[in-house]
C-alpha cells in the first residue's frame, strides 16, 4: 500500500468514527432531553402547543427526524383544541433546502396514537358524534361554509408555520365531537397545483346524506386529488358489515359555480339491508326485513342536470311490499326524464319483468308521469308480488302472462294483455286452513284490477277467464276484510277447478255464483245446471238447483236440486257438514230410478261389494235419507222403493217393493215383495259388506214355469203352481240354506201329471236333495259332498231315485209340449238307481241301476228292452254293464268293463230313424234319414275321456222358419269330451249346394257355437210368391243366446210376385178388426238367433205384380232377431226395364230408391220414384217421395194441366175441361166407363184372364172432335148439339200374345155418341229396332139415322232408334 493510500484510509476511518460518535451523542438521553426542551419551547412559542417526545432518531437519507413517545396539547382562541399521544412522529426534509434559507418539510408522518381534536372541522359537519354531509349542500356562493380549492389551499398555508408538502397519519384514533374514528391511514399532499388525499378510516359515526340516515360505518377508503379545475376520486370505498360501496369519478369546474360543474361518476356497491338499512325510508315505511343489495351507478354531464344510469339488484329481499329472491331495477335519468329501463323480480323459479322502458318522472315540470307500462309475469305468486295489498292476501295464485299497469292519483290500474295463466288459484283466509276454492289452472282472457290501497284499502276486480275451456266472467271487490264476487252464466268444469271448501266436487255446465262476506261470515251461493256431476264420490249425472256454502260454519247446503242420470230422475235436498269429518244429512227422492244407474250413482259405496247381480234391469221409485259420515262403511241410509219394471237376464217381473237401510256397512232389504203374473215372492235380505256375510228368508206362491221366458225358450211342456220357502245365511260358497218346494196342479197341455214336493238344503259345500214328483212317478233322494277328499275312502255322497211312467207320451210331453198331442207316441219306463260314492273319487262308487221295463215307439222309430236290464258297480269295479235293444233298424247298446279310477271302458252304440228328432222341437216338422254312431267313455287313474262319432246319410230336414228345405244331407260329427266337431256337413239346401264345418262346445246352460257355412244357388222363399236365388258364406257364433247368424250373401236373382195387400196381413191374417179380438197372453220367449248378415244385389231383384214391374239392385244388412228381422239397406231402381201400372197406363221409371232403416221399430222405408207415361195427348210425370206409410205425390204434365185434370186423366182417361165439351149422356157414359175400369182393376179380372186364357183386357174412353159442330158454334147456332165439340164412347180392347214376337189385339167402341168402330191389329217384331203392323178397321159413318159401314186395311213399318 502506498503512503497516500494509507493516509486516505486513516482519514476515512477517522471521519467514520467521528460520525458514529456524533451520531451516538445525538441519540443519547441527555442530548435528546436538551433537544426536546428546545423543540418544545420553540413549538410553544410558535403555535401555542405543548410538545414533547422521549426519543429522537436522525435519518440521513432522506434527511429527517423521527420522534418517539410524542405528546402534544394545545388550546386556540377560536375554540379549537387538540391533544394527542403518539408513539412515533417523523419529519423528512428536502435535501436541497439545506442550501436555501428556508425550512420545508417534505413529509410529516404521525403513527400509532390518539388525537383528540375539538373545533377542527367546520361547524355543523360533525355534531354529537354524527357526520352531517348536508353541511356542504348548505354552502352558498360567498358564504362562510363555501368550500373551494383556493380556500382550502390558503387555509393550509396560512395555518401551518412551515411549509409541508405531505402529511400522513397511520394507526391513529381521532376523538372529536363525541365521535371516535379509527384512522388506518390518511395522507395528503400539497403539490404545486393540486391537493391529493389518500385515506382509510374505520368506525365512522352515524351519517346523514341527502336526508337519508346511515348507521355507523365500518370504514371509508378514499384516493383522490383536487386542483383548480377538477376533483378526481380515483377510488372511494365505504364499508359497513357485509355492505360496501365503491366509487370513482371526477368533478370539473369551479365549486362556487355549481350550475357550471360537470362530472363523471362510476360506482358499485353491496348493501346488507338487514344489518344496515341504508334506505332508511324503505326501512321505516315498508319494513324491509332482509336482503343483499348490489348496485352499479354511472353519472355524467352537468351536476345540476346529470345523466344517470343506475342498476340495482337485491337478493333475498323481504318487505311488506314484496318478497323476492332477486330484485333487479335499472333506472336512467336522461335529460329531464327519469326512465325505468328494467324491473325484474325473481322468486324461486318464477319472475316478473318490465317489458319496455317507461318514463316515470319529469324533472323539468317536477311531476310524476302516469305513463302505462307493461309487465311480464312467469309463474309468480301474487302474495310475493303484491304483499303490501293485504286485501289480496286470501287470493293466492301463480300468474304467468302480460299486464299493463297505470298509476293515477294513488290508484293502481292493472289490465291484462292477451291470455294470462293463473295456476293453483286459491281463496284461503288462513295458512293451512280450508281453501274456499282451489283451481289448478285458469286462463284469464281479460282482467282489470283497480287497487285503491294507499288510502281506502279497496280492490276492484273484473275478470273473464276459462277453466278447462269453460268461460267464466266474474266481477267483484275486496274492501278492508269484506269480499264480494259475482258471476252469471259461468261455464264451469269442477274437475278442472278442484275442490270447493275441501269437498270433492266434479261436474260441468252453466253456473251463477256469488261470494259475499268477510272471513268470519263468508257465504258462497251457487245456482246452475251441471252434467257429469260427482259430489263426495256420488255420481249424480246432470243436475240443476241451488247450493250455498257457509265457509265459517263449514256447511254445504243443497236446496231444491233436480237431477237425472241415464234414465233416472230425482230430487235432492239437505246439508253436508264438512268440518274435521264430513257429515251428511241429505234426502233423495227418485221419481224414476234404474238398477244400472244406481250402480253408477253409488259406485263409491258398492266398490267393495263382491257380488252384484248381473243383467238386472230395474225401474223404480224411491225416497231415502242419508245421514252420518261420508264413509262407505259409516254412512247411514234409510228408505223404501217401488218398481215399475224389473227384469233379470231378460226375464220380466211385474213389480218389486221393499224397504231398505244401510247401517255400519250392512245393507238390509225388508218386506221385499216380488210379483210376476200370478206368482209372488216375499221376504228379507241383508248383506254385510265388511264380513261379506249374507242372510235371507223368502217364501213364494203361485209361481208358474210357463210365466218365465227362459223356460219357454225351450219347448218344455210341463206347467204347474209352485210355492215354498227358503232361508239361509253365510258367505257365498259357504252358505247354510234350507228350501222347500211344492208344485200343485201339475199338467202337460191339458193332461194332469200330479203334484210334486222337494226339499233342498246346503251346509258349506254339502247339498241334500229329497223329493217326489208327478204323483210319485219319480222319487229322488241325494246327498252331495263337494269337499270330500280325493284320497278319502269315506263315501259321504249318495243318490237314490225311482221312475215309473206307464205312458211315455206324458214324459215326452214334458220334453216338448207338442208331443202330448202326438198319438203315435207309445211306451213305458220303470226303473231305479241306488248309489253311494265319494264325489271326487269314482273308485269308491257303489252303483245299482235297474231298468225293469223300457219301450218307446213312434212312427218308424221303436226301441224296447225285452227283459229287465241292469248296471252293477261295487267299490269302483264294474260287475255288470250290458244294456241293449234287439230291434234291427233302431237299436242301442251300452257295455262297460274295468275298474273305475284305474282302467275302464264304457262303449255305447246306436242306430235310429232320424224322425225321432221331431219329438225334440215342434218346429222340426219333418226329419228323414238314418243316424248311426257311438261313443266311448274311457278312464284311468288320472283322467276321463269321452269320445264318439255320429254320421247321418240322406238326412232331410224341414224346419219351420227356414226359407227352404234342407236335404238330402250327409253329416259326420265327432265328440271329444265336451266338444263336438263338425267334420262333414254337405248336401242340398233350397235346391242349391250347402256345406258347413265348425265346432260346438258343450257347457251349461248354453253351448258355444262356432260354425261356418256356405250356400250356392239356394232358392229361398221369404214371401208367399217369391223366390230368391242366394249364394254366400255365413257363420253361427256365440256363447249364449241369442246366437249371431252373420255372413255376406249375394242375391243372384230374385222374383217377388206378392201383391201389396199380401204384405199388409199380420201373422193372424187380415189386419182388420183387430181391436175386437180377445187379448191372449203370449208366452215370453228368449230370442235364439240375431241376424248380422250383409246382402247385396246387382240389379237382380224383380218385383212384378199388378201394380209394378221393377228391377232393383243394392246392398245392406239383415239385422234384428229371428222373430223380428229388420232390413237396413238401400235399393235403387234399374230404370231401363222398370215400370209401374195405373189404370192400364204404364209409367216408365227414370229413377227410384227404397231405403230401409234397421234401427227403427216400425218397417216404414223411405221411398222415391219418378216416372213418365203418355196418356192421350199428354206426357204425365209422377214423383213419389217420403215414407211408405206417409208419402207425397206430385203430378205434372206436358202440356201443362192442373192437378185436378191430371187426376181425372189418370182415373177416367179424360180431363175435367174436356168433359165440358161433351153431352150429358157422353159424360155419364165416360163415368160408367171409368168406374168399370177401376172395378176391373180392383177385382183383378185381368190377372185371372191372363193366367187362364192369356188375355189382357182394357177399358178406356175414346174421343173424336166433331168438325161440323165447330163451324156451327162459330156462327152462333143455338141448338144443343151445336154447343158441344166432342163425341165420346167406351173402348174395350182385348190383347193376346200369339208367340214370342207376335201379338194380336181387337177393340170395339160401345155406348156414347161416337159412331161404332171396330179395329184389329197384328204386330210382328223382327228385332228390337224393326217391327211390322197390320191394321183392319170397320167404322160406321153417316147421319140423320142413315149409317154406312166402311172398312179399311193398312200396314205399317216401324223403325226404332235410341239416342243418348
Amino acid at each position: 500500500m502506498t503512503k497516500v493510500n494509507k493516509i486516505l484510509v486513516l482519514f476515512l476511518v477517522f471521519v467514520s468514527g467521528a460520525t458514529w460518535l456524533f451520531w451516538q451523542v445525538l441519540h443519547s438521553p441527555r442530548v435528546v432531553s436538551i433537544i426536546s426542551e428546545k423543540v418544545s419551547s420553540q413549538v410553544k412559542s410558535q403555535i401555542g402547543v405543548d410538545f414533547s417526545f422521549d426519543q429522537v432518531e436522525l435519518r440521513a437519507f432522506p434527511p429527517g427526524v423521527r420522534l418517539l413517545g410524542v405528546k402534544y396539547k394545545g388550546d386556540f382562541s377560536d375554540g379549537v383544541s387538540i391533544s394527542g399521544l403518539n408513539s412515533e412522529v417523523s419529519f423528512y426534509f428536502n435535501i436541497f433546502d439545506l442550501f436555501l434559507n428556508k425550512v420545508t418539510l417534505e413529509d410529516v408522518s404521525i403513527e400509532d396514537g390518539i388525537l383528540s381534536a375539538e373545533g377542527v372541522l367546520p361547524s355543523g359537519l360533525l355534531q354529537n358524534g354524527s357526520l352531517d354531509f348536508d353541511y356542504f349542500s348548505k354552502s352558498k356562493s360567498g358564504g362562510e361554509n363555501e368550500i373551494t380549492y383556493k380556500y382550502v389551499r390558503s387555509l393550509i398555508k396560512e395555518n401551518l408555520p412551515i411549509s409541508i408538502y405531505n402529511i400522513s397519519l397511520k394507526k391513529m384514533t381521532l376523538l372529536s365531537a363525541g365521535a371516535e374514528i379509527s384512522i388506518e391511514h390518511l395522507s395528503s399532499s400539497l403539490m404545486k397545483k393540486s391537493i391529493s388525499l389518500n385515506m382509510g378510516i374505520r368506525n365512522i359515526p352515524h351519517m346523514r346524506i341527502g336526508g337519508s340516515h346511515f348507521n355507523q360505518l365500518d370504514g371509508i377508503e378514499l384516493e383522490g386529488s383536487w386542483n383548480k379545475d377538477d376533483i378526481f376520486v380515483d377510488r372511494a370505498k365505504i364499508l359497513s358489515g357485509l355492505s360496501s360501496i365503491e366509487l370513482k369519478g371526477n368533478l370539473k369546474g369551479d365549486l362556487s359555480k355549481k350550475d357550471q360543474l360537470t362530472h363523471f361518476l362510476d360506482g358499485v356497491g353491496v348493501i346488507d339491508i338487514e344489518e344496515h338499512s341504508i334506505l332508511s325510508t324503505l326501512s321505516k315505511d315498508y319494513n324491509a326485513d332482509g336482503g343483499l343489495l348490489t348496485f352499479e351507478v354511472k353519472s355524467s354531464d352537468e351536476v345540476v342536470d346529470p345523466n344517470i344510469q343506475l342498476k340495482v339488484n337485491i337478493k333475498e329481499f323481504e318487505s311488506s311490499v314484496i318478497n323476492a329472491d332477486n330484485l333487479s331495477i335499472n333506472v336512467a335519468k336522461n335529460e329531464d326524464v327519469l326512465i325505468v329501463n328494467k324491473i325484474r323480480i325473481e322468486k324461486d323459479d318464477s319472475r316478473v319483468s318490465l317489458k319496455d322502458s317507461v318514463k316515470i318522472f319529469d324533472f323539468k315540470t317536477n311531476s310524476i308521469l302516469t305513463n302505462p307500462f307493461r309487465a311480464i309475469l312467469k309463474d309468480y305468486r301474487t302474495n310475493d308480488l303484491l304483499k303490501y295489498v293485504n286485501q289480496l292476501d286470501p287470493l293466492k295464485t301463480r300468474i304467468s302472462g302480460e299486464a299493463e299497469i297505470k298509476i293515477i292519483d294513488k290508484i293502481i290500474f292493472i289490465e291484462s294483455v292477451g291470455d294470462v295463466i293463473a295456476n293453483n288459484l286459491k281463496l284461503q283466509f288462513s295458512e293451512g286452513g280450508k281453501s274456499v276454492f282451489d283451481v289448478p289452472q285458469i286462463v284469464i282472457k281479460e282482467i282489470k284490477l283497480d287497487l285503491d290501497i294507499f288510502e281506502n284499502y279497496l280492490v276492484a276486480i273484473n275478470a273473464t277467464g276459462e277453466i278447462g275451456g269453460q268461460k267464466i266472467v266474474a266481477v267483484g271487490s275486496i274492501e278492508e276484510d269484506l269480499v264480494s264476487f259475482k258471476s252469471t252464466g259461468a261455464q264451469v268444469d269442477f274437475s278442472k277447478t278442484g275442490p270447493i271448501v275441501g269437498l270433492d266436487l266434479k261436474g260441468k255446465g252453466v253456473l251463477d255464483f256469488s261470494i259475499e262476506g268477510d272471513q268470519d261470515n263468508l257465504m258462497i251461493d251457487l245456482d246452475g245446471r251441471l252434467k257429469d256431476t260427482n259430489i263426495l264420490g256420488f255420481n249424480l249425472g246432470s243436475i240443476s238447483g241451488k247450493f250455498s256454502i257457509d265457509v265459517a260454519g263449514d256447511l254445504f247446503a243443497i236446496r231444491d236440486l233436480q237431477g237425472e242420470l241415464g234414465q233416472s230422475r230425482y230430487s235432492l235436498w239437505g246439508e253436508i257438514n264438512y268440518q274435521e269429518e264430513v257429515e251428511l244429512d241429505i234426502t233423495a227422492d227418485f221419481s224414476t230410478g234404474t238398477y244400472n244407474d244406481s250402480l253408477v250413482i253409488y259406485s263409491n259405496l258398492l266398490e267393495n261389494l263382491s257380488y252384484k247381480p248381473k243383467n238386472l234391469n230395474v225401474y223404480y221409485s224411491t225416497r231415502y235419507k242419508i245421514t252420518g259420515p261420508a264413509d262407505p262403511i259409516k254412512v247411514n241410509v234409510d228408505g223404501s222403493m217401488r218398481t215399475s219394471s224389473i227384469s233379470w237376464y231378460g226375464e220380466d217381473f211385474d213389480s218389486l217393493n221393499a224397504g231398505f237401510s244401510y247401517h255400519n256397512g250392512v245393507l238390509d232389504f225388508k218386506k221385499i215383495v216380488l210379483r210376476k203374473d200370478s206368482g209372488r215372492l216375499k221376504g228379507n235380505y241383508s248383506y254385510d259388506i265388511k264380513s261379506e256375510l249374507m242372510a235371507y228368508k223368502f217364501n213364494w206362491r203361485g209361481v208358474r214355469p210357463k210365466d218365465y221366458m227362459f223356460y219357454n225358450t225351450l219347448p218344455l211342456g210341463f206347467d204347474g203352481s209352485i210355492s215354498g220357502q227358503s232361508e239361509g245365511g253365510g258367505k257365498i260358497g259357504k252358505l247354510k240354506t234350507d228350501s222347500k218346494f211344492y208344485i200343485s196342479r201339475g199338467h202337460v197341455g191339458g193332461f194332469r201329471v200330479g203334484n210334486s214336493v222337494a226339499k233342498v238344503s246346503s251346509l258349506n259345500s254339502i247339498y241334500t236333495f229329497d223329493g217326489t214328483f208327478f204323483d210319485k212317478r219319480i222319487s229322488f233322494n241325494s246327498r252331495l259332498d263337494w269337499n270330500e277328499s280325493k284320497h278319502s275312502k269315506a263315501r259321504n255322497s249318495y243318490l237314490k231315485s225311482t221312475i215309473d211312467f206307464d205312458n211315455l207320451k206324458t214324459l215326452m210331453g214334458m220334453v216338448s209340449y207338442h208331443n202330448i198331442h202326438d198319438s203315435a207316441i207309445k211306451g213305458e219306463l220303470k226303473g231305479k238307481i241306488d248309489s253311494k260314492f265319494n264325489f271326487n273319487n269314482l273308485s269308491s262308487l257303489d252303483l245299482n241301476l235297474q231298468v225293469d221295463e223300457f219301450s218307446f215307439h213312434r212312427l218308424n222309430f221303436g226301441i224296447k228292452f225285452d227283459q229287465p236290464q241292469s248296471i252293477v258297480v261295487e267299490k269302483g269295479v264294474i260287475k255288470k254293464w250290458d244294456l241293449k235293444s234287439n230291434q234291427s233298424v233302431n237299436r242301442i247298446s251300452s257295455k262297460g268293463a274295468g275298474e273305475l279310477g284305474k282302467n275302464f271302458t264304457v262303449d255305447n252304440k246306436f242306430r235310429f230313424d232320424a224322425s225321432i228328432l221331431e219329438t225334440f222341437h215342434p218346429k222340426l216338422i219333418r226329419v228323414k234319414g238314418i243316424v248311426n254312431g257311438g261313443s266311448k267313455l274311457t278312464g284311468d287313474k288320472e283322467d276321463l275321456t269321452w269320445s264318439g262319432v255320429t254320421s247321418g246319410d240322406d238326412i232331410s230336414i224341414n224346419f219351420e222358419g227356414l226359407p227352404a228345405y234342407a236335404g238330402p244331407l250327409a253329416i259326420t260329427t265327432s265328440l271329444l269330451n265336451d266338444k263336438i266337431l263338425i267334420e262333414k256337413a254337405e248336401g242340398v239346401f233350397g235346391g242349391g249346394d250347402i256345406e258347413a264345418f265348425g265346432s260346438i262346445l258343450l257347457k251349461f246352460p248354453f253351448p258355444d257355437f262356432n260354425i261356418n257355412f256356405g250356400i250356392k244357388n239356394s232358392k229361398l222363399a221369404f214371401f208367399k210368391k217369391s223366390e230368391f236365388v242366394v249364394s254366400g258364406r255365413g257363420s253361427l257364433i256365440g256363447s249364449t243366446i241369442p246366437y249371431t247368424l252373420g255372413g255376406n250373401f249375394v242375391v243372384d236373382s230374385a222374383s217377388i210376385e206378392d201383391e201389396i195387400e199380401d204384405f199388409a196381413e199380420d201373422d193372424e191374417g187380415s189386419v182388420k178388426n183387430t181391436r175386437f179380438r180377445p187379448k191372449v197372453k203370449k208366452l215370453q220367449t228368449k230370442e235364439i238367433f240375431e241376424y248380422k248378415m250383409k246382402v247385396s244385389s246387382n240389379n237382380t231383384i224383380r218385383v212384378k205384380n199388378s201394380l209394378s214391374d221393377i228391377i232393383f239392385g243394392g246392398s245392406g244388412s239383415v239385422v234384428g232377431t229371428m222373430n223380428n228381422p229388420k232390413l237396413d239397406a238401400i235399393f235403387s231402381v234399374y230404370s231401363p226395364k222398370s215400370k209401374f201400372h195405373f189404370k192400364q197406363n204404364d209409367f216408365q221409371l227414370s229413377k227410384g230408391e227404397v231405403q230401409f232403416f234397421g234401427k227403427e221399430e216400425e218397417v216404414n222405408p223411405k221411398i222415391y220414384f219418378s216416372g213418365d207415361s203418355r196418356i192421350a195427348d199428354y206426357k204425365v210425370r209422377v214423383e213419389i217421395s217420403g215414407r211408405a206409410k206417409d208419402f207425397n205425390m206430385v203430378l205434372t204434365s206436358d202440356p201443362s194441366l192442373s192437378q185436378r185434370d191430371i187426376v181425372s186423366l189418370l182415373a177416367f182417361g179424360y180431363t175435367g175441361s174436356l168433359s165440358q165439351d161433351l153431352t150429358e149422356s157422353d159424360r155419364n157414359s165416360l163415368s160408367s166407363s171409368g168406374l168399370g175400369s177401376i172395378l176391373f182393376d180392383k177385382f183383378k179380372f185381368n190377372e185371372n184372364l191372363k193366367s187362364s186364357l192369356g188375355l189382357k183386357v182394357s177399358i178406356a174412353p175414346e174421343f173424336s172432335e166433331d168438325e161440323g159442330n165447330m163451324i156451327k158454334g162459330r156462327i152462333g147456332s143455338s141448338s144443343e148439339s151445336a154447343s158441344y165439340r166432342y163425341r165420346s164412347a167406351t173402348k174395350v180392347k182385348l190383347q193376346r200374345k200369339l208367340g214370342k214376337s207376335i201379338d194380336l189385339s181387337v177393340s170395339s167402341t160401345v155406348g156414347g155418341s161416337l159412331a161404332a168402330q171396330q179395329e184389329m191389329n197384328l204386330n210382328y217384331r223382327l228385332n228390337n229396332h224393326v217391327s211390322l203392323q197390320g191394321v183392319y178397321e170397320l167404322k160406321e159413318e153417316g147421319g140423320d139415322g142413315d149409317n154406312v159401314q166402311n172398312s179399311s186395311y193398312g200396314a205399317d213399318l216401324k223403325l226404332r232408334w235410341t239416342f243418348k
